[in-house]
């Protein structure tokens, strides 16, 4: 889970701990979902993490005896509050005009969370809690490292004409992210 395309920074959360030496202590580290407790909300980070812990377990525990060391391929999970990971694909347009988009890229094995628009979480769509959004792309990696991804890609909602040849990739996004939640959400509300 990191924090840019740039600086590859991941995301950490760490908590002073003093000790006499003897006996045990305790410690406590949260992230948090809140800007008012940490500018960089870095609980959508943990979310966006635990949402791939999760769908990962699922595979392992209920796959029988399909071999997925497939999933053993690396994946690069980028996402940052406020930021829209649209801008990447169009660096030299207007932020502010850009849709608020989540993608995966398959030939880097890269996924993409919407983390806001200009800084803003609070009035802009944001998917880093939206576990659907994210376990639906992570089932495009999933599909990309163990199976065939033969979709083309490209705009798929109400605004456009959608290209037929997306349906059965954006269908099993959609399977594999509801069949996930339904069979870890108490993982996933952990």
């Amino acid at each position: 889970m990191k924090n840019d395309l740039t600086s590859l920074t991941p995301y950490s959360v760490s908590t002073a701990v003093t000790s006499t030496g003897v006996g045990n202590f305790a410690a406590s580290m949260h992230a948090t979902h809140s800007e008012s407790v940490s500018a960089l909300i870095e609980g959508g980070a943990f979310n966006i993490y635990n949402d791939v812990l999760a769908a990962y377990d699922y595979i392992a525990y209920n796959t029988g005896l399909l071999d997925v060391t497939c999933l053993n391929t690396k994946l690069d999970v980028f996402w940052k509050k406020g930021f829209n990971p649209a801008q990447y694909i169009y660096p030299t347009a207007d932020p502010s005009g850009l849709g608020t988009i989540s993608y995966y890229i398959k030939g880097q094995q890269q996924m993409f969370i919407n983390g806001g628009r200009l800084g803003n979480v609070t009035t802009q769509d944001t998917d880093h809690f939206d576990d659907a959004v994210i376990i639906h792309e992570l089932g495009h990696h999933v599909e990309t490292v163990c199976g065939t991804m033969d979709s083309p890609g490209g705009a798929h909602n109400g605004l456009f004409r959608i290209d037929p040849r997306l349906a059965w990739s954006e269908g099993w996004g959609n399977f594999f992210g509801a069949h996930v939640i339904r069979n870890k959400i108490a993982d996933i509300n952990a």
